[in-house]
């Protein structure tokens, strides 16, 4: 399967960041509060032209299926997030077939 690159606006920083679709399944950090401070509310740009904001991330548990990959997460801290979007409107292939050429 061939990983997708994706475009994060934040909005704190005022930058573009280059992303992965795995960004939405772990996180280094278990702190909920602290995450949804800083990532709520970036804007993310698909490959497709469909722009999305992240709306909440949630922090389930130790990442990992097996026991193994569970007691490696607890020795790095990396924890299964999971990240709620909502679409934006209009899509941004709207936006560049609306826009005029000057």
């Amino acid at each position: 399967m061939k990983t997708q690159t994706l475009v994060m606006f934040d909005n704190q920083e005022r930058i573009l960041i280059p992303i992965t679709c795995e960004l939405f399944s772990i996180a280094q950090f278990s702190r909920e509060k602290k995450l949804n401070e800083k990532y709520a509310g970036n804007l993310i740009l698909f490959p497709n032209g469909q722009v999305k904001i992240i709306k909440k991330i949630d922090v389930k548990d130790f990442y990992g299926k097996t026991f193994l990959m569970k007691l490696f997460s607890v020795l790095n801290a990396t924890y299964d997030i999971s990240v709620s979007f909502d679409d934006i409107s209009p899509h941004i292939g709207e936006l560049g077939s609306t826009t005029k050429a000057v």
